[in-house]
């Protein structure tokens, strides 16, 4: 029997902003990159560059769609905090896979900020679409529960 690749309904995003959990949205795609600098170090008498990569932070982008408002009332609430410069609570992105052959995997992006997001909704007859982008110090593999 083939094996099958995991796919988007294998896996489950868990949003906390300012401490809470947001969860009136649908996940249309998420995405973690991995993001650095380039390193190539040119060694006397070698013909070819030493190549390495520097990791600076993990780049995450979450698009999702929303029945009611409140994503984007969590949303201004967040930047209205940030506008009153107040002691701003943690954030972070949960992500929970659960391959097909029956294993699970708890992953956490630690140290998130969300970026610039975006609200778009299209024509007459489009479905709303959120862009939630943000940076994470990293992106971890959470122990499994005993």
């Amino acid at each position: 029997m083939a094996a099958t690749f995991w796919k988007g309904k294998n896996s489950t995003l868990i949003f906390m902003l300012r401490g809470k959990r947001v969860q009136e949205f649908n996940v249309v795609s998420w995405q973690v990159k991995r993001e650095g600098t380039e390193i190539a170090d040119p060694i006397c008498g070698q013909n070819r560059d030493e190549l390495d990569f520097e990791t600076n932070y993990f780049s995450i982008t979450v698009k999702v769609k929303s029945r009611t408002l409140k994503l984007i009332r969590a949303l201004l609430a967040e930047q209205a905090n940030r506008d009153a410069m107040t002691t701003l609570k943690d954030s972070a992105m949960g992500f929970v896979i659960k391959p097909n052959d029956g294993t699970k995997g708890n992953f956490q992006a630690v140290g998130y900020v969300m970026g610039g997001w975006d609200i778009n909704v299209g024509g007459r007859v489009e479905r709303n679409e959120t862009s939630l982008p943000g940076r994470a110090r990293d992106f971890l593999e959470l122990p499994a529960a005993a």
